[in-house]
């Protein structure tokens, strides 16, 4: 397969990727970009020195690199996570006889991770096969698939795998109904996943509890309406013109919407909090939560 440079767009981003003996390998650099755009570099580094990361990358390797050197990788392991202790791509590469980690120089270069090894910049590893979702429309499917009533039709059509758990693997997820609804109703529900977003970042549970709930609530009007109309439940119509957030708004400005709107929403009097705390009265409702808890 060629080495050719490719482009994955995540979040309004560019991150790149190639293919290397049928294997992707995908730019920590550009990952890193997201977090620090003027130094990634400073960000890989500070990934590798963590032990968490040479312990992941390690047992990677054991798994799937047979010339993996392991006993130039304890020392690294035994010294990971100390103040005094660095270590670059290149290193580790050197040292090890790495696979999973590419160092690439010149134009578009930079430091590349097997897809299985990708992490974001919180620190998530990836240790399965993983599934990316391209296109338009991301934020509106990213609310439906995240919903009750999503996972309410996955796990009749999903295969179970052992301790009764599910997989969501592409063959699946594919069969999920979406409503094909129009850019101008899809806002409420991309509106709500950057609420959910920025709140989950910032670590304020009460805000984000709420507004997941919301998103929940109006995903079940959006494949109940004519139920909730006739139960008087529906959300949709009163939640009024929310207010989006930009890239080019300070964190202030963005806590002041997301603050101001919150307050008006959970309001006790608000119709939107009362079809939200009443909506199990609706039978489908009732019956797919019901579900979800056993």
């Amino acid at each position: 397969m060629s080495n050719k440079i490719q482009i994955l767009q995540v979040n309004s981003r560019d991150i790149s990727f190639f293919n290397k003996k049928d294997e992707e390998y995908i730019s920590l650099t550009d990952i890193a970009r997201t977090k620090n755009p003027n130094d990634p570099k400073d960000v890989v580094k500070n990934w590798f020195r963590n032990r968490s990361t040479v312990e992941f990358l390690g047992l990677w390797e054991n798994i799937n690199n047979p010339n993996f050197k392991g006993v130039e990788f304890d020392p690294l392991l035994r010294e990971s996570g100390s103040n005094s202790f660095t270590l670059s791509p290149t290193k580790w590469i050197s040292k090890t006889s790495a696979i999973g980690i590419i160092s690439k120089t010149g134009r578009g270069g930079g430091t590349f991770a097997q897809k299985d090894i990708a992490f974001d910049n919180n620190g998530h590893f990836l240790t399965n096969s993983a599934y990316f979702i391209s296109g338009e429309n991301l934020k509106y499917l990213v609310a439906v698939l995240n919903s009750s009533v999503s996972d309410y039709y996955f796990f009749q059509i999903t295969a179970k795998i052992a301790g009764g758990r599910k997989r969501y693997t592409k063959q699946y997820v594919e069969q999920i109904p979406i409503p094909q609804i129009n850019n101008k109703r899809q806002i409420p529900y991309k509106l709500l996943v950057d609420y959910l977003i920025w709140s989950k970042a910032q670590s304020n549970e009460l805000i984000f509890n709420f507004f997941e709930q919301l998103l929940d609530a109006i995903v079940f009007e959006l494949y109940f309406p004519e139920e909730l109309k006739a139960a008087n439940k529906e959300i949709l119509k009163h939640l009024g013109n929310l207010k989006p957030l930009t890239d080019e708004m300070s964190e202030e400005e963005k806590l002041s919407i997301i603050q101001s709107e919150f307050e008006r929403l959970y309001n006790p009097n608000h119709p939107v909090r009362n079809a939200m705390e009443t909506l199990d009265n609706i039978e489908e409702v009732r019956i797919i939560k019901e579900s979800l808890n056993h």
